[in-house]
């Protein structure tokens, strides 16, 4: 693992992330790789079995308890959130202004 470490820790100085992240370690991409992957729509089985942690309990379709700790919330992941909210109100409002 140290040469990883000094590959990673070179690589994020040179790249001046340590300032603007929180950063830990080459486990870091671990998180990254699961997250992008939820970002995308992957299933979370698919993405626990791709990282090997398809031994763990399922949870009602959220993947493995240890997957969880791997995928993250994006700014992105929270505006599809805020827009699939946004365009349910709309609708609503349309309904009300109709039956006024």
């Amino acid at each position: 693992m140290g040469n990883y470490r000094r590959v990673y820790d070179r690589t994020v100085a040179r790249a001046g992330l340590e300032e603007d992240l929180d950063l830990r370690g080459p486990r870091d991409l671990r998180h990254t790789f699961a997250t992008w992957l939820e970002d995308s729509g992957v299933p979370a089985r698919v993405i626990d079995e791709l990282m090997g942690h398809h031994g763990g309990r399922r949870r009602d379709g959220d993947g493995s308890a240890i997957g969880l700790r791997y995928r993250h919330m994006t700014a992105e992941m929270q505006a599809r959130v805020v827009a699939v909210i946004d365009r349910h109100l709309a609708a609503g409002q349309e309904v009300l202004r109709s039956l006024q």
